[in-house]
């Protein structure tokens, strides 16, 4: 998951200055995102403040390489686009679509690398994987020796230690 993991320096690298910027001098936030309106700027500092939060967030799972995350910052970011393309469609202001536009790109380096990780991985699972011609099924699919999971098999097959202890009754 190497490509995914650097595609997401990308958003750390954009909601920690946004949420400084928004927390500390909103009205040069909204003017360098292009607003056209004057908004009261509780809510934006309210918005920085979370921002810098999920920032921080992001950076420690890029960190820990929380990888069984990835997938969730992709659908956290879908929910904002939607939102956010909603909120640029009810007001006509553009920082809406600035702050869309900015969002959409991580979303597409992170889809394409982690769809590309995946792809990878899988190909590489597929090209180590023992295969010989006794571990094949007839159909052809792959299945472990039953030897390996502790279960004999055969017509001189004896009760596996597992299955005899299984059917014992158990001391009270």
């Amino acid at each position: 998951m190497k490509r995914t993991h650097l595609s997401l320096y990308y958003l750390a690298g954009y909601l920690v200055p946004a949420g400084l910027l928004l927390l500390f001098v909103p009205d040069v936030a909204t003017k360098l995102l292009l607003s056209n309106a004057t908004y009261d700027y509780a809510p934006f500092r309210l918005v920085g403040v979370l921002l810098l939060v999920i920032g921080i967030l992001i950076i420690q799972i890029i960190r820990y390489r929380l990888e069984m995350l990835y997938p969730t910052t992709l659908l956290a970011r879908a929910l904002i686009s939607l939102t956010l393309a909603y909120l640029f469609l009810s007001t006509g202001d553009p920082f809406f679509l600035v702050i869309l536009v900015i969002v959409l790109v991580g979303v597409i380096l992170t889809g394409a690398s982690y769809l590309a990780d995946r792809r990878s991985q899988s190909h590489s699972r597929r090209k180590s994987a023992p295969r010989t011609s006794r571990e094949r099924a007839d159909d052809g699919a792959f299945r472990p020796f039953p030897e390996r999971l502790g279960v004999e098999s055969g017509p001189n097959a004896r009760p596996s230690a597992l299955a005899a202890t299984s059917h014992q009754e158990r001391p009270r």
